[in-house]
């Protein structure tokens, strides 16, 4: 007799079939396996999908902070996006969709999030500020460069 586990759950064989023979997985499993590729598949789709930011909006690019909210968008076309406030928390990392005029959308259709930009990145006496979504932003580096990515990357507000 043998032993089959998935997620924690051990069971002997013998519960399960009289003759012990070998078992496919339970459902349970298989939609664990089926989510866990979907999940995989999705990120291999985001990262594949962003493009390099056109040359009208590489001032967008850089790291971009207000009251409670951080927005880091590259040079390679990816946003990572946190918002934290009262009683909400918002995080957003995928590659930008498209821009429209000022403002632009991040994400893959149909699950796609819009950026309203009503000030363009202008530098104002030495600081580049922005306003998007209502808040005004100011970049952290006077001078947008590629980030280094290198695996997860989490926001700190």
């Amino acid at each position: 007799m043998g032993h089959w586990a998935c997620q924690g759950v051990t069971m002997k064989t013998s519960d399960l079939v009289q003759d012990a023979t070998p078992m496919a997985p339970s459902r349970p499993c298989r939609r664990v396996a089926a989510a866990r590729a979907i999940v995989l598949l999705a990120a291999l789709l985001f990262a594949a999908c962003a493009k390099p930011l056109p040359a009208e909006y590489t001032d967008y690019a850089g790291e971009w902070r207000g009251p409670g909210v951080v927005l880091r968008i590259t040079h390679e076309g990816h946003v990572i996006y946190a918002r934290k406030g009262d009683n909400e928390r918002v995080s957003i990392d995928a590659p930008i969709h498209r821009f429209d005029g000022d403002d632009f959308e991040v994400g893959l259709a149909p699950l796609v999030t819009r950026f309203d930009v009503t000030a363009r990145p202008a530098l104002v006496d030495g600081v580049w500020r922005m306003t998007v979504d209502g808040r005004v932003l100011t970049r952290r580096d006077d001078a947008p460069k590629p980030p280094e990515r290198s695996g997860e990357e989490t926001l700190s507000l």
